[in-house]
Parts: C-alpha cells; sequence; structure tokens
C-alpha cells in the first residue's frame, strides 16, 4: 500500500511543486498588485493550480505524493506573500493540506470520484486554516475575512472542482505519452 518514491518521481513532484509555485509568484503577485487586494491572485489562479497538481498526483500514484508536492510549494512560498503572509507557517498548512488530500485519494483509490474530490476540499480546507493562523498572529482585516468564511470556502470548492476537472482532461491526453510512462514505471 505505502511504496517508496522512486528519484524520477521525486524529481517530478519536485518540478511540479516548482512550476506551480513560479506561476504563483509571477501570476499572484502581479494581481495582487493591479487590483491592490492581497490573495486576489490566489482566488484566481486556483484553477490552473489544481489542474496541475491533479496531474502529479495521478503521474505518481502513490500515497505523499500530494503531501510532498504541496510541502515543496509552500517550501518556496515561505518568504513570499503566496499562501498568507510569509513565514514558516505555510509549511505546515502545506503538510496539512497535502495529506488531506492524500487521504481522500487513497479511500477512493485513485478513481475518478477521489480524483475530483480529493484537492478541491484541500482547497477550501486551506481557507479556514490559514484564517486561523491569521487570528493566531493577530493580523489585521482578519475580521474583515470573518464574515466570508462560507463564501471563500465555496468559491474555493467550486475552483477546485473545476481545476480537477481540467487535470483529469488533461491527463487523459498526455497519459499514453512515452515521458509520462517513463515517470509512472
Amino acid at each position: 500500500m505505502f511504496k517508496k518514491f522512486s528519484t524520477k518521481e521525486l524529481v517530478f513532484l519536485a518540478l511540479i511543486g516548482a512550476i506551480v509555485f513560479a506561476f504563483d509568484l509571477i501570476i499572484v503577485s502581479g494581481i495582487d498588485a493591479m487590483i491592490g487586494v492581497a490573495g486576489s491572485g490566489m482566488m484566481i489562479d486556483t484553477i490552473f493550480v489544481i489542474a496541475i497538481t491533479i496531474i502529479g498526483g495521478l503521474v505518481v500514484r502513490k500515497f505523499g505524493a500530494y503531501t510532498l508536492l504541496s510541502f515543496i510549494y509552500t517550501l518556496l512560498a515561505v518568504p513570499t506573500n503566496i499562501v498568507g503572509p510569509p513565514g514558516l507557517y505555510k509549511v505546515a498548512i502545506g503538510i496539512i493540506m497535502g495529506l488531506f488530500a492524500d487521504i481522500i485519494i487513497l479511500l477512493f483509490k485513485y478513481k475518478p470520484v477521489g480524483c475530483y474530490l480529493c484537492l478541491p476540499l484541500a482547497n477550501a480546507l486551506a481557507f479556514p486554516v490559514l484564517l486561523y493562523t491569521m487570528i493566531a498572529m493577530n493580523l489585521p482585516g482578519t475580521d474583515a475575512l470573518m464574515k466570508y468564511v462560507w463564501v471563500f470556502l465555496g468559491i474555493s470548492f467550486v475552483e477546485g472542482l473545476i481545476g480537477a476537472w481540467l487535470g483529469m482532461k488533461l491527463y487523459e491526453r498526455i497519459k499514453n505519452r512515452q515521458i509520462i510512462k517513463q515517470i509512472e514505471v
């Protein structure tokens, strides 16, 4: 049930985590700067992030793939405003989200319904975890966010579903490519 990762799989997951981070760093920072509202970029790019992450998990198909991918992503995000204000707490949030997604996908044995649920639910979980962290850090503006918790949860879940659908469609198109088969072996 719990198999070790090969070097190819570890490199692939790290690469996916780094690609998602690089995309977020450029797009999220740009959107946040244009709109002037911190976090607005994350709401916009979630679909892409989940689509790419779904592909990473489906290629590797081992327990811990999402946890490792999320760990790499949040570790790279520590000094930035991605996934909240700068700080090491992001790594804990990443591990919680990744482990949550890994458990869900394992329960569904990598069937499509598990793929459609694991990351959208983890994405929705991220908001209250981040909000609790912001409360614990006594950050300004947290009170305003509390009023909209259910709205953000709903938006996060729907965006997650769209991203999961897109990721599944993309995976179906690339799963028979030679490079993917080399990683899956």
